[in-house]
């Protein structure tokens, strides 16, 4: 089971999130290393993530995935204390690379930051986020999602698959 932390801006969501991140990272360790973290994230707040991760859970090494094609090279060398930091945009443009690397070495935890981004599930985003593999999916929003409940039911779609059953039900 998945997740969503709506909560309004400033309580704490990122800190939240990388607590999880450290929790699962603390039973990965004494079970089995389960692949990498990935956030994804609009680009404005990337940088954050990678600030936040190294001032609170300095055995955790954010990798900003952006910038040039050599960027793929580094899904090559993750390993399960990598957190991989992307933007939704370059989630989109390299979701097949991204996929093939979900499929043989599973995201740990995969963090939606600004999880409204998805809030329509006919979106591209929606779709290619839908494709990605993780054990666990975290969606974080300080927006509340209030217009209807398909916006909701299209973010629990990418957390949690079939919970609420088909659009139409």
């Amino acid at each position: 089971m998945g997740g969503i932390l709506a909560d309004d801006m400033g309580l704490g969501k990122t800190l939240q999130a990388i607590a999880i991140m450290l929790l699962r990272q603390s039973r990965a360790t004494s079970e089995k290393a389960r692949g990498p973290h990935l956030v994804v994230a609009p680009t404005s707040v990337t940088g954050n993530w990678v600030r936040e991760l190294e001032r609170f859970a300095p055995s955790l090494t954010p990798i900003l995935y952006e910038g040039s094609l050599k960027r793929r090279e580094e899904l090559k060398t993750l390993s399960d204390k990598h957190v991989l930091i992307v933007s939704y945009g370059v989630m989109l443009r390299d979701v097949e690379v991204l996929q093939a690397h979900s499929r043989t070495l599973s995201f740990q935890t995969m963090v939606l930051d600004e999880a409204q981004a998805i809030k329509n599930a006919q979106t591209q985003r929606s779709k290619a986020l839908r494709t990605l593999h993780s054990d666990f999916i975290l969606a974080l929003s300080g927006t509340p999602v209030e217009n209807d409940a398909s916006e909701l039911w299209s973010i629990f779609r990418v957390v949690n698959p079939g919970l609420f059953g088909t659009f139409q039900s």
